[in-house]
């Protein structure tokens, strides 16, 4: 019997967002792993409003990937394969300092080496 999928229901990778308004969240896969979609947020250290407009970038393995005009709330709806062992970072600018930033990380992981054809 093939090894059965783990689904990935928003993982999160969080972050700080540093006094100059800059953060960075990363997601290493295990296995292989086909990604339904990324959402990012920024969250205000309070709970109140946040002051700044963030945008953020999706880089897979150091390389542009996508970005957005709202990293305070927006989702990628980009489809994607990952291979073991590559890296999604999201990288957060113009956020409001001290901010929580979060990328969540929703799709199937497989097992290494079982591949897609596995499910």
């Amino acid at each position: 019997m093939a090894p059965r999928p783990v689904r990935l229901n928003g993982v999160p990778c969080n972050a700080i967002v540093s006094a100059a308004g800059t953060a960075e969240a990363t997601f290493t896969s295990r296995g292989d792993v086909w990604v339904g979609h990324v959402s990012v947020i920024v969250q205000s250290p309070s709970g109140g409003t946040l002051t700044n407009q963030s945008t953020a970038t999706l880089l897979r393995d150091g390389q542009f990937f996508e970005g957005t005009y709202s990293g305070n709330s927006d989702v990628s709806d980009s489809r994607y394969l990952m291979l073991a062992g590559e890296a999604l970072t999201a990288q957060w600018t113009g956020a409001d300092p001290l901010a929580r930033a979060t990328m969540y990380v929703y799709g199937l992981q497989y097992p290494s080496g079982a591949g897609l054809d596995a499910a």
